[in-house]
């Protein structure tokens, strides 16, 4: 009766073993994949940090193009208005001239 008795309890001994081990890979396997996922979620954060950084500079890009065109376009106003102011001097000297010789 004392060996069947102790078969048994070696058998449970046994069980419980497999299953402490078991239970350990489990949750091993479970923080492996949190780790990996945290990576990936990390990965994927950085990625848009260089997305948003990129798309940041174009829009700086984008805001100075604008403001030179602007600059540009007033630079050519005034030389506009500069010639004009230049006409109006040559025909204002011309009708002083035509006024001198009448």
């Amino acid at each position: 009766m004392h060996l069947r008795q102790s078969w048994k309890l070696t058998a449970v001994e046994a069980q419980v073993t497999v299953t402490v081990k078991l239970i350990s890979t489990i949750a091993t396997i479970w923080r492996t994949l949190a780790a990996r996922k945290q990576q990936m979620i990390s990965s994927a954060s950085r990625k848009q940090q260089v997305i948003s950084s990129a798309a940041r500079k174009q829009q700086m890009t984008s805001s100075a193009a604008r403001k030179q065109q602007m600059t540009s376009s007033a630079t050519r106003k005034q030389q506009m208005t500069s010639s004009a102011a230049r006409k109006q001097q040559m025909t204002s000297s011309a009708a002083r001239k035509q006024q001198m010789t009448s």
